[in-house]
């Protein structure tokens, strides 16, 4: 009993971080914006703790949707196992009923509860590029228009996002949503299949280069196969630059990195779900 209000109170630490740090970024760019016209009052500072409010409504994103797809789990057993009583024509006890009824409402909940922070990211990414789009230098904002026009049309809006590079030079796109490895585990899951046809078909026709970074969790391996984390990590990148080759792009764009379970993002800071840190980024970065 103690274990499972533990839990439950972890889940609700985390949910009170991420509403804190989102409702802050949100408050730092309202007191920003009559400044907008001036971008040297607008400190890199600010823009890195935007960067960070939208880490974690993203990480909590993640995280919904982990937690639904547990209870979905759950609740398609607890399916089976009503049918198989029925099947048999015995009466199904209450309690069953009752946790049917208790997975539905909190898959409902969950699905409220993302769409609440999907509006908040939105709301934090708009802001972020009206701020980004007035440090361009040089860039063509047709070009921008262009590639969130592409980005759009292969259906991957809630699989990327399209920022400026550090010298505000060009654009970068990235995953908002990483790929998820089961642990201690190299292998794709299908449910990316579609992802990554729809991103090679995307980025194929630019002269690009992408960075694949394959991360592990904290969890030592010694395997033959994987003697380490950095291997493990490594094997996770390669595999989704094979994926990629076979959907047609070209295999020289590609540069692989890996840093085992020693190097995360601010994803680790707000979470301490081991299978979100099981997972590859990829960075494009288009060529002038």
């Amino acid at each position: 009993m103690n274990k499972k209000k533990n839990s439950g109170q972890e889940k609700q630490n985390r949910r009170v971080f991420c509403l804190f740090a989102i409702f802050s970024g949100l408050f730092l760019i309202l007191s920003v914006q009559p400044s907008f016209g001036d971008i040297q009052e607008i400190s890199q500072e600010s823009l890195n703790r935007i960067k960070t409010c939208m880490a974690a409504c993203n990480t909590r994103m993640l995280e919904i949707e982990l937690e639904t797809i547990h209870s979905r789990q759950n609740r398609h057993w607890l399916e089976l196992k009503i049918k198989r009583i029925k099947d048999l024509g015995r009466p199904v006890p209450d309690e069953l009923q009752k946790s049917m009824e208790y997975k539905f409402s909190g898959i409902r909940a969950l699905e409220r509860e993302k769409k609440t922070y999907q509006k908040y990211y939105t709301s934090l990414q708009n802001d972020l590029e009206r701020i980004e789009k007035q440090m361009i230098k040089g860039v063509s904002l047709d070009t921008r228009e262009r590639l969130l026009s592409e980005i759009k049309t292969s259906g991957l809006s809630d699989w990327l996002e399209l920022v400026m590079d550090d010298a505000g030079n060009g654009y970068q796109l990235k995953t908002i949503l990483p790929i998820l490895f089961a642990s201690g585990s190299a292998k794709i899951s299908r449910e990316y299949d579609y992802f990554l046809k729809h991103f090679a078909g995307l980025v194929k026709q630019h002269d690009i280069l992408i960075v694949v970074d394959g991360y592990a969790d904290i969890d030592p391996i010694h395997t033959r196969q994987y003697p380490s984390n950095f291997e493990l990590g490594a094997a996770r990148a390669a595999n989704v630059v094979h994926a990629l080759t076979g959907f047609g792009v070209d295999p020289s764009v590609f540069k692989i990195a890996s840093t085992g379970e020693y190097r995360f993002p601010d994803i680790r800071a707000v979470s301490k779900q081991k299978s979100i840190e099981r997972y590859v980024n990829l960075r494009v970065m288009f060529q002038k």
